[in-house]
């Protein structure tokens, strides 16, 4: 994990990274203002409710996120390997 870290830190990636770090958050943002969880007193129970049309947007910007993602890892061969390197090593640890 430490080389991933490492590789991800390389100022030619920084920038598209954090780019695409901050589109995150705002959806986070937007989904933190925009769901509302209600509880039930005396049960354990909870219900979450967004607006239709928030979510559909939220929807959008997320769809919108991965695709950069995606087109990240096309420019960027060796991040795509490295990636793929980390996953199996997770699953590996997780067996």
């Amino acid at each position: 994990m430490e080389g991933t870290a490492e590789m991800l830190s390389d100022p030619k990636y920084e920038v598209e990274l954090n780019a695409m770090a901050t589109q995150l958050r705002e959806v986070s943002r937007k989904v933190d203002h925009n769901l509302e969880l209600k509880g039930e007193k005396g049960l354990k129970m909870w219900s979450a409710h967004m607006d239709n049309t928030k979510q559909k947007e939220l929807e959008t910007k997320l769809e919108f996120s991965e695709n950069n993602w995606l087109k990240f890892l096309e420019r960027h061969p060796e991040v795509k390997a490295e990636m793929s390197d980390l996953a199996r090593d997770i699953q590996h640890e997780l067996k």
